[in-house]
């Protein structure tokens, strides 16, 4: 974690912020939605996370499951930034570092995770740490129904996008343009997750006839 005091000070107060979530139903039951989680195939090609690691794993008091990953991924996406850091002799980033907290509650079927960028001080860009030029925050729930049948299973994800940068880098525009290109990101990347997810799902239970409710999606707040 970043140890910069001018750093955590100007972590603080985003320069640029944007929100986003959507909610829905899987016509599963929840341990289905689990397996789904445990088993679902990783991407490939570019898109492929770079590597992953386990780093925590505990039982808590009330025996949930809390597990937390470092997970490094590519950004593609970020070549947008090649044409604006190019005259500078800078790169751009190649890839982000991500830490994950899962927490599972089998009895009360419950799944919540949260994922955010890893605040590191190295490498930078124009003096500037990845974190402070973007840092998304997800939040995630994985509900269970507890009648009879026991499906379906509720949905829940929520986005957090802000963008640290202030200077002659805002006067540029380049905060709005982080989190608008990071919530973009977002949305493509968690509505293929969700179809990832159901066909997971469906590859173990072939002859499961299943239901994805419309999701409900929110349109971007920006602050």
């Amino acid at each position: 974690m970043t140890n910069s005091k001018s750093s955590t000070k100007s972590a603080s107060r985003p320069s640029s912020r944007e929100t986003s979530y959507f909610e829905g139903t899987l016509d599963f039951k929840w341990p289905s939605i689990m397996s789904g989680l445990n088993t679902r195939s990783p991407q490939e090609g570019d898109k492929a996370p770079i590597f992953k690691d386990t780093v925590f794993v505990k039982i808590l008091e009330d025996g949930s499951l809390h597990q937390r990953k470092i997970i490094q991924k590519p950004l593609g996406s970020a070549k947008f930034l090649e044409n604006l850091l190019s005259p500078f002799n800078i790169s751009y980033p190649k890839v982000t570092n991500v830490v994950e907290d899962t927490i599972i509650n089998r009895e009360g079927k419950s799944c919540w995770q949260w994922s955010r960028n890893l605040q590191t001080t190295v490498p930078t860009y124009m003096g500037k740490t990845e974190f402070e030029w973007l840092e998304i925050s997800e939040k995630a729930s994985y509900i269970g129904e507890h009648s009879l049948e026991g499906k379906p299973t509720f949905v829940y994800k929520k986005m957090e996008a802000n963008s640290y940068l202030g200077g002659k880098l805002k006067l540029l525009g380049l905060p709005k343009l982080m989190t608008k290109n990071g919530a973009s990101r977002w949305k493509a990347r968690s509505s293929g997750q969700i179809e990832t997810l159901v066909q997971e799902i469906t590859n173990m239970f072939p002859n499961s006839k299943i239901h994805v409710s419309p999701l409900i999606s929110e349109t971007n707040r920006v602050a």
